[in-house]
């Protein structure tokens, strides 16, 4: 990607709204020709998806794991003590 300026680049309501899917038509694809003219922005998207990734792995490694032996049931009624 080669180094680009622009007057406006994308705000943190841009990103979030972008990362819930949230932004569409239009909007969404203006915002996509952006991130690929933009250095700035396109890594500080790949900042915001790294971190959302790590904070995933790091909660389903909190989660037990739950073998063949386990059923539903048995997942609920841990879940009520």
């Amino acid at each position: 990607m080669q180094k680009q300026f622009h007057s406006m680049c994308l705000r943190r309501f841009d990103f979030a709204s972008y990362l819930s899917g949230a932004t569409y038509g239009d909007k969404k694809a203006a915002l996509e020709r952006h991130l690929c003219d933009c250095d700035d922005c396109f890594n500080t998207l790949m900042i915001v998806l790294n971190q959302q990734l790590n904070q995933t792995h790091a909660l389903l490694a909190g989660l037990p794991m739950i073998g063949r032996a386990h059923s539903r049931s048995s997942c609920q009624a841990s879940a009520g003590r």
